[in-house]
């Protein structure tokens, strides 16, 4: 006999389909499931060990350096990573990296100061690309333009890409993620990422996309009064609706706007 079962409530009161079961304490346990005829499903728990330290990782990620602004915290050359909603580890941002500046690089910290800061490991490598963790300043990039800057504290991983960014949602008929027919074209010479499309009329929703991703709504962004906005750990952005028609995006990252033209 094969049985699928989705219990709830507590384990000596187990309810099908009941609310989540809370658990006072972080450790190994072991579980059994007893089912009879008369009395169906009971259960026991039993703590078996302790379990591994869990991660801590930082509640905030900032990046500074001469190739997006200049090495100063204190004149306010630190750009704030968004964090990347449900996943504690990893942080995000589409910024303007500028290519050939004197001085030129990139490091990351847990706070707009030089405390806990970190680079990457071996700078002799192209600044485009994945790299691991380390104590050396991301190395100046091949030509300016808008990047992806993704950080996975769990992967002890950097990576520096080309961004994409994606419509998605009613306005454009489909729900899936990063499809193709949806992509911002990212326009370097005109410092902005932009799309023409037919839309529908709907709530206009969009959102970054990388390959260490999780689930879209939790790297979201919108267009607020002219300023990109973004999800964060928060909770859905406010609706931006929009009229059914041939509609421009643009993304300028660099001064953190954008605009939408029907």
């Amino acid at each position: 006999v094969k049985v699928n079962a989705n219990f709830g409530g507590s384990l000596d009161n187990l309810e099908p389909g009941g609310a989540d079961m809370p658990n006072a304490e972080y450790a190994v346990y072991k579980f059994e499931f007893t089912w009879s005829l008369t009395d169906g499903f009971s259960a026991t728990q039993t703590k078996t060990g302790d379990a591994e330290p869990l991660p801590e990782y930082p509640e905030e990620l900032y990046m500074i350096g001469a190739s997006i602004g200049g090495w100063d915290w204190d004149a306010g050359n630190g750009i704030q990573m968004i964090p990347v909603h449900s996943n504690p580890n990893a942080f995000w941002r589409i910024v303007w990296i500028e290519a050939g500046v004197a001085d030129a690089g990139i490091k990351f910290a847990p706070q707009e100061a030089w405390s806990g800061d970190f680079g990457i490991a071996d700078d002799t490598q192209p600044a485009v690309g994945d790299h691991l963790k380390g104590s050396s300043n991301v190395p100046d990039v091949a030509a300016s333009g808008t990047y992806m800057v993704w950080v996975d504290l769990e992967r002890d991983s950097i990576s520096i890409t080309e961004p994409e960014v994606y419509l998605i949602g009613d306005a454009v008929g489909s729900w899936d993620a990063a499809v193709a027919e949806n992509i911002f074209t990212v326009d370097n010479a005109n410092e902005k990422l932009t799309i023409t499309k037919e839309l529908a009329e709907a709530n206009l929703r969009m959102h970054a996309w990388h390959k260490w991703h999780y689930d879209w709504w939790q790297h979201e962004f919108n267009i607020f009064n002219g300023t990109i906005e973004y999800r964060g750990t928060g909770d859905d952005q406010a609706a931006v609706p929009v009229s059914a028609g041939s509609t421009t995006i643009d993304l300028m990252f660099k001064t953190g706007t954008g605009s939408i033209t029907q």
